[in-house]
């Protein structure tokens, strides 16, 4: 993050408890199924939620890791999604 106009290391905890296993290939199809909601995943939504509040916060738009973290998931529960449509 940026304070005064310097640099600033952060540490952020996690957001879910433990680790999730790589998977073997990539369906983006499950994207679109998250984006939607048809598919639900904690630990996507986690992740995606958790991405936005790391811009928030070091793009200087939320003060505090707590603010970044609580917009985050205002910004993913409250997406379009109707924006990426079924194939």
């Amino acid at each position: 993050a940026v304070q005064d106009g310097e640099a600033v290391r952060e540490d952020w905890p996690a957001l879910v408890d433990g680790a999730r296993d790589k998977e073997e290939s990539l369906d983006l199809s499950r994207l679109g199924a998250l984006w939607r909601g048809d598919e639900v995943d904690a630990f996507a939504d986690a992740a995606i939620a958790g991405t936005i509040a790391l811009v928030l916060r070091h793009s200087g738009r939320a003060a505090t890791q707590a603010e970044a973290e609580a917009q985050g998931r205002v910004l993913w529960a409250g997406r379009d999604r109707t924006r990426l449509v079924r194939n």
